[in-house]
């Protein structure tokens, strides 16, 4: 009986012990368990650091690790571009307001990244390389891409503080150690012509690109910049290889002036400037191809237009006809259209001074 009681009192006396309170009279706190950040969390932490060259690098870990999260998965390219556009600007550290452009395919993923810090290439299969195509995207507005099975067609805009946006294209290609940027028309210097407020064609299998604007500062007789009157040029860029010319090429012609010529597109200015072009170099029979008479290129001479040194600004451009003065004069000139196939599409009818009497 005693032994049962005493085994009893043992057991009470072992709760009681386990169960005492500690000498603070408090029962311990829990380990700590931090919570990871978001994949929109971490990509703007990146953003935030001052550093760029840490900076650069944080944001393409970040956005790697982005664009293999279950949120990119489930999200397409449009939807995808947003959240890392809000990601990157509620970091309140982006200087430039252009949005991020991403397009995928496969493992594929192309991205512009915003505050001018270029587009990227990143294989998701090695997503710890990803290769820059270019450095030079301050206020891009547009990226698209043509998928081909081992090269790239990337056509991507930027738009200046003031005036028309400027169209750029990069090739892409698959090589013995991967993906490389080939060719980057910021490079090519005749490139710049005329890509301001531009229209890119790209042929199917990108062996062709067709540039399509206008080609502001390209007449040294015209104060183009001034009136914001120009030629409109359409140039034609063919592969050879990895690289991209102008054909024809601009060496092909006599100067770069005729090469101009050869490039723009019809239009009464067009006329005009060749035209005076012509007959500042003395060729007359040149100029006379661009006139419907003799008349308007003798007319020309005698109004000193052929004199070397004079630079116009046109002031009026209405239907056919074009007004231009310098310091020396104003001129009123006509034109008539061409004969379609045969010959320039316009031609000079007449020139005179602005004011005197129209010639019959």
């Amino acid at each position: 009986m005693r032994r049962a009681v005493w085994s009893i009192g043992l057991t009470i006396l072992l709760v009681t012990a386990c169960s005492t309170p500690g000498p603070t009279g408090s029962m311990p706190s829990p380990p700590t368990v931090s919570t990871p950040l978001s994949s929109e969390a971490s990509l703007s932490a990146a953003y935030q650091i001052d550093n760029p060259v840490a900076r650069q690098a944080a944001v393409l870990r970040r956005t790697a690790a982005f664009l293999q999260s279950d949120t990119a998965r489930r999200a397409d390219d449009l939807t995808l571009s947003t959240l890392y556009t809000q990601a990157a600007f509620s970091s309140g550290r982006l200087a430039l307001d252009s949005p991020v452009f991403i397009r995928r395919q496969g493992s594929l993923a192309l991205i512009g990244l915003p505050d001018s810090m270029g587009i990227y290439l990143i294989d998701l299969d090695h997503a710890d390389a990803p290769v820059l195509v270019s450095p030079w995207t301050a206020g891009i507005t547009r990226l698209d891409v043509a998928w081909r099975v081992d090269a790239l067609g990337i056509v991507y805009e930027t738009a200046p503080l003031s005036g028309p946006s400027r169209t750029h294209f990069a090739l892409m290609r698959f090589g013995e150690t991967g993906w490389e940027t080939a060719w980057l028309s910021d490079t090519a210097p005749d490139w710049w012509i005329n890509t301001q407020g531009a229209t890119l064609a790209v042929s199917e299998d990108l062996s062709r690109l067709v540039v399509t604007g206008p080609a502001p500062g390209t007449s040294a007789l015209f104060d183009e910049a001034t009136t914001g009157i120009s030629r409109t040029l359409q140039i034609t860029w063919e592969r050879n290889g990895d690289r991209y010319r102008p054909v024809p090429l601009p060496e092909s012609y006599r100067n770069r002036a005729e090469w101009l010529r050869a490039t723009a597109q019809p239009s009464p200015y067009a006329t005009l400037v060749e035209f005076l072009e012509r007959l500042v170099t003395g060729d007359t029979e040149g100029a006379a191809q661009v006139a419907t008479n003799p008349d308007a290129v003798s007319n020309a001479l005698a109004f000193g237009l052929n004199y070397a040194g004079r630079r116009y600004i046109v002031t009026r451009i209405t239907g056919g006809e074009i007004e231009f003065r310098d310091t020396r004069g104003a001129f009123i000139v006509t034109f008539q259209a061409g004969t379609p196939g045969a010959g320039p599409a316009w031609l000079i009818d007449t020139i005179r001074p602005l004011g005197a009497p129209a010639i019959p």
